[in-house]
């Protein structure tokens, strides 16, 4: 085989946000093209909350990673994950060098800046790597949807739950009634291990792409309402629906497996 026609990587950067379902489908239309896939995420701040601790910044982008590729494996997608330099450039050099991919599918929020200078990521991405690596922009608008009269931008919390039937059916017949944004965190529980957590949050996701809803989330070390109370201030910062927040903090409250909890969690096979 020609090296024009060799099958390479694909690289999957996830910088400050966590892919959702337009990444997955860029994805899809593309894993019989290539040798693998490669889900790489840069320790930098979130786009939704704000965290302070290098450890935070770490299990951050870990759980980017993770759940990313958690989701991709719901759909028959293999994948293996980084966590990279803090610095969302030279994580994307170092990834780049590292897996030599035909193309990087960069999920970032539009108008993604960095350094003293503020240079564009993705125009600094594609001025430095093409035409060996195509640089793909997969644009994550969180602004944009919280101020959307159209999409109703909502925060769901739950944990030992977040994969019940019920919760799942509730948000996909809300999306269905009016469309949906949803961001789900999951805080830490004591008696659920965090690869559980993984597992049945990407299945959440996997169930809310295949009904052509909008979502992303990834599980949370830190203290739940604290975690809770910072997540809420981001979404009002940007103008979502507060009260549609407040609606699921107490149904993802409830099935986090407390008193008032509405039913199993989904078995997984």
């Amino acid at each position: 085989m020609s090296a024009a026609n060799e099958r390479r990587p694909l690289l999957v950067f996830l910088n400050e946000v966590a892919g959702g379902r337009k990444l997955l489908q860029a994805v899809r239309e593309r894993q019989e093209k290539v040798s693998g896939v490669v889900v790489a995420a840069p320790q930098n701040q979130p786009a939704v909350g704000q965290l302070v601790d290098p450890g935070e910044l770490r299990d951050a982008a870990r759980a980017r990673v993770e759940v990313t590729m958690s989701v991709l494996a719901e759909f028959g997608i293999d994948s293996v994950g980084e966590v990279m330099d803090p610095e969302p450039f030279l994580a994307l050099d170092d990834a780049v060098r590292a897996h030599e991919p035909g193309e990087a599918l960069l999920s970032c929020l539009y108008d993604t800046r960095f350094g003293f200078t503020r240079k564009d990521l993705v125009e600094w991405a594609r001025a430095r790597f093409e035409p060996d690596t195509m640089v793909t922009h997969i644009p994550v608008r969180i602004e944009d949807d919280a101020i959307r009269w159209d999409v109703i931008h909502t925060l769901v919390v739950a944990t030992k739950t977040v994969a019940a039937p019920d919760l799942v059916d509730r948000l996909k017949e809300r999306a269905a009634d009016r469309p949906h944004r949803y961001t789900i965190i999951c805080p830490r529980a004591d008696d659920v291990s965090e690869a559980e957590v993984v597992g049945d949050l990407a299945s959440t996701l996997a169930e809310l792409y295949r009904a052509d809803v909008d979502a992303t989330g990834q599980p949370d070390r830190r203290d739940p309402d604290l975690d809770l109370h910072r997540r809420e201030l981001a979404l009002a910062r940007g103008g979502s629906d507060r009260a549609g927040a407040r609606d699921h903090r107490e149904a993802g409250r409830a099935h986090r497996g407390g008193p008032a909890g509405h039913g199993r969690r989904r078995r997984r096979g």
